[in-house]
């Protein structure tokens, strides 16, 4: 996946390319970091940081409740 790709939505046959790209670096880089290439490397970050983008968009986390009486 390239920087002038778009992101796969979740959900999409894309997306679990993706993941099934993010998850062999992931590997990757916890059992043998030494065969990762700077490329790589920098592929993992910007695909880490992608993902985590679109699961809040997607799924935001609840906000507190601010006031008024719980029944």
């Amino acid at each position: 996946m390239s920087e002038d790709e778009p992101f796969p939505e979740i959900d999409t046959p894309e997306w679990g390319k993706m993941n099934v790209r993010r998850a062999d670096l992931i590997l990757r880089r916890v059992y043998h970091p030494e065969t990762m290439s700077a490329e790589e490397i920098a592929e993992f970050e910007c695909l880490q940081s992608m993902m985590r983008a679109s699961l809040r968009a997607a799924h935001p986390r609840p906000t507190a409740f601010s006031g008024g009486n719980a029944s």
